[in-house]
């Protein structure tokens, strides 16, 4: 028995674990699969799990192929117009923006800053952790150092316990020459991954 709804939202959940985990792992065509599943799975009530997998599927895809990750792109953008709630237009403008950085558009920047406004708006932390690490890198490839910093401060009320925002901030401090800010992040993103 079980109710078939709620089980294939079960697997939508995992498939979007799936997903970010063999991104991690540098795993593009696993990611792809496993986010692909994930974005077509029932999500009733789960905005922020279904735009973060579209995020995923994105970001495999680009891994790929630069060309499948703008029909990807183009696709959640559709999906994200359809959404009421403001979680969704997050993560269809950080991956915008990813993909601007992606192909080296002009307009990187913009749609960098439309994420940040859109998290800022919406407010969870991990929506505006997912953006400001992702902002930051851009920024530092970019040699705008200062306003990498201004975007990774963004976390200062938790960024302490996160992985991903102590690595940032890792990078951040070696691109800027501070050997004690870099070892203080690197000692607290030991602490964080356990």
């Amino acid at each position: 028995g079980g109710d078939p709804k709620a089980a294939e939202q079960f697997g939508g959940h995992v498939h979007a674990i799936g997903a970010e985990i063999a991104l991690a792992r540098d795993d593009g065509r696993t990611a792809h699969e496993e986010a692909a599943r994930a974005v077509g799975a029932n999500w009733s009530g789960e905005a922020r799990l279904h735009a973060r997998a579209w995020w995923s599927l994105e970001r495999a895809d680009r891994e790929i192929a630069a060309d499948r990750g703008k029909g990807t792109a183009e696709r959640a953008r559709a999906w994200g117009d359809q959404q009421t709630e403001p979680v969704a237009a997050v993560y269809v403008a950080l991956l915008e923006a990813e993909h601007a950085a992606s192909v080296s558009s002009p307009q990187t920047k913009a749609r960098f800053e439309s994420a940040l406004a859109a998290a800022t708006r919406v407010g969870a932390p991990i929506d505006i952790e997912a953006v400001t690490v992702s902002y930051t890198t851009w920024l530092m490839t970019a040699r705008d150092l200062a306003r990498a910093r201004e975007v990774l401060h963004k976390n200062r009320q938790w960024g302490a316990t996160s992985f991903p925002v102590q690595m940032a901030y890792a990078r951040l401090y070696r691109e800027t020459g501070d050997e004690q800010g870099w070892r203080v992040a690197l000692d607290r993103a030991k602490t964080c991954a356990g």
